[in-house]
């Protein structure tokens, strides 16, 4: 059997991510060449343009605000988002 994401766990921190700091939607995407696909997250709540950060080049994290979060717990977010993704 091959390895992929779990899903469950990754949903599971990004809901704890948008209690933490507030950030209201909070989603990864899969890039397939231009498209982008939801794989998992928290929906738009607060209806502005999300930020865009590239986890790794097949994958991005949007988030609606993220006015709350420093630039080193940023970085960390994204480093935990990549070791969920680390075996898709």
């Amino acid at each position: 059997m091959g390895r992929g994401i779990c899903i469950s766990d990754l949903e599971q921190y990004l809901k704890e991510l948008s209690k933490t700091y507030n950030c209201g939607g909070i989603w990864i995407c899969k890039k397939f060449g231009k498209r982008l696909s939801f794989i998992a997250g928290v929906r738009p709540v607060k209806l502005i343009p999300p930020i865009s950060m590239e986890v790794n080049k097949d994958y991005v994290l949007f988030i609606e605000d993220d006015s709350n979060i420093d630039e080193n717990e940023r970085r960390n977010i994204l480093n935990k988002i990549h070791s969920y993704l680390l075996f898709s």
